[in-house]
């Protein structure tokens, strides 16, 4: 049985974070091989920028992701937490 999915729209005061140390914001993507089949239809289909593999972006998210860190980057999970996406980053000096 699926449940009924809501969601609120919230207007964001337009005011960007500062950025951690290192210079870089890595956004996760789930991957579609541990998400086959999401209940929620702002997901869409993406591909990891770093190792090429499917994963779904979440639209909604990512738009208020955007908003705070213009510079966010989106790549999937196992980059994110395996350190592959940081390793591959340019350094910022």
């Amino acid at each position: 049985m699926r449940r009924k999915v809501t969601f609120m729209r919230v207007e964001i005061e337009k005011t960007k974070q500062p950025l951690p140390e290192n210079g870089h914001i890595f956004a996760t993507m789930p991957l579609r091989r541990i998400v086959p089949n999401p209940c929620n239809p702002e997901w869409k289909p993406a591909t990891c920028p770093i190792c090429g593999q499917d994963c779904w972006l979440q639209t909604g998210n990512a738009e208020l992701v955007k908003r705070v860190y213009p510079s966010a980057k989106f790549v999937c999970s196992e980059c994110a937490w395996t350190g592959k996406a940081a390793a591959t980053a340019p350094v910022k000096s």
